[in-house]
């Protein structure tokens, strides 16, 4: 990582505001290709095996 964690929520949080549950995802993993209208992510996130949240949109 260029930056790390802690100087990423310092600048983060001169423009956003976090509360309790708030997920910040940063970077791009290497081989990920141009992204299309029309395409679909989904996100979750696990405690061990217990899947806590779940997520998705749509670019447009």
């Amino acid at each position: 990582m260029l930056n790390k964690p802690s100087e990423i929520l310092n600048e983060a949080t001169g423009f956003l505001s976090f509360e309790d549950g708030d997920v910040i995802m940063t970077g791009t993993p290497k081989g990920v290709g141009p992204i299309n209208s029309g395409d679909m992510f989904i996100g979750k996130i696990f405690e061990k095996i217990k899947l806590l949240v779940e997520g998705y949109w749509v670019v447009k």
